[in-house]
């Protein structure tokens, strides 16, 4: 996995503007999970990675609770959950602030209960767009949505008060239950990640492209086209269950990566003790590209858990972002306002693909 560099040095020190140190992970513990044809959990398949994998993670300094990134190019764009801006890393450092005036401590974060919580980015590409939602876990604060058009640097700010109420008893899901940490596109497949119901919303993505475009969303909201659920295949760390918390698809790996971690939870506002995370792999198959519901591959979803011994803490791994190059990131937020980049290693990475 490549940064562009230039001549007058290294991009994560010239670009970032925010390395404190570089911690070199040298395990992935646990292993690939498969599952079967009975979408339960293999325990006679699962595969413990012998090899050491390493990847990089950065600190960042000076911008909290990373909780979702894309990558368009090689510009790396990242939102907090309790942030009052949309962190921008390219050949310059930039934040692009929301609207409003929320009141922040000496970190930076804006308190619990007045937090926009943007937990998810999405890139449309053809519209040249980056989207961001709010998770909808607390009402109203929760519920707006941000569109940020890359080419004309227009920041717009919408209402999702009667987009989320449609959206959630189209799926069956109760407001208690609704929690957006991700959203994702490929073909014309659209989706959101609801944490904690372990499942992903798939929707038709022009439909959803027409809905961005009208700023009053005074024309239908999208119909939900496919539901997974994926609740009763995820892993646990200590007993307790691992929730969703991104995804993002992979042309040239053919399936979606997402992400989960594992919290001793207090419920679905209140932060528990982080107890770890996994890194996913959902093959999709090559007829989902001109059909109206994703086919995807349930019977060979892989988990690897993202852990290490060198760094004294276990990660909250909260959102995963391909670029051109399909190299792949991640970004932690281990809820004490401090925020994480990681750079996957290739090797990595083809390990949850072949196994």
């Amino acid at each position: 996995m490549k940064f562009n560099y230039n001549k007058s040095g290294n991009f994560l020190n010239k670009y970032l503007s925010s390395v404190l140190s570089i911690v070199v992970f040298t395990t992935f513990s646990s292993g690939c999970h498969r599952i079967n044809s009975n979408n339960q959990l293999n325990t006679k398949n699962i595969e413990v990675i012998d090899s050491v994998s390493n990847f990089e993670v950065i600190e960042i300094k000076d911008y909290p609770s990373a909780s979702g990134i894309v990558c368009v190019d090689s510009t790396i764009f990242i939102v907090g959950d309790d942030a009052r801006d949309l962190l921008v890393l390219n050949v310059e450092r930039l934040k692009i602030k929301f609207p409003g005036n929320q009141k922040t401590n000496n970190k930076g974060r804006v308190e619990k209960k007045y937090k926009l919580d943007f937990e998810a980015l999405n890139y449309i590409m053809e519209d040249s767009v980056i989207w961001g939602w709010g998770s909808g876990s607390k009402y109203p604060s929760r519920y707006f949505q941000f569109g940020y058009d890359i080419s004309s640097k227009n920041l717009r700010f919408t209402s999702l008060e009667q987009t989320y109420k449609k959206l959630q008893k189209d799926a069956d899901i109760k407001p208690q239950k609704w929690n957006i940490e991700g959203a994702l596109n490929f073909a014309n497949h659209f989706a959101l990640v609801n944490r904690e119901t372990n499942s992903l919303l798939f929707y038709s993505l022009s439909d959803w492209k027409k809905y961005f475009k009208d700023s009053t969303h005074s024309i239908e909201v999208p119909k939900l086209k496919f539901k997974l659920e994926l609740d009763s295949l995820m892993p646990s760390i200590q007993g307790i269950k691992s929730t969703l918390s991104g995804g993002e698809y992979s042309s040239s790996a053919g399936g979606l990566f997402l992400c989960a971690s594992v919290e001793d939870d207090k419920g679905i506002i209140n932060d528990g003790d982080i107890l770890g995370s996994f890194i996913c792999f959902i093959p999709v198959k090559s007829s989902s590209i001109n059909s109206t519901t994703p086919n995807l591959d349930i019977n060979d979803i892989r988990f690897l858990k993202v852990a290490s011994s060198r760094l004294n803490k276990n990660l909250k791994l909260e959102g995963v972002g391909i670029n051109t190059q399909n190299e792949i990131y991640g970004v932690v937020d281990n809820d004490d306002g401090t925020s994480l980049l990681i750079k996957f290693k290739s090797s990595d990475i083809e390990t949850i693909i072949k196994n």
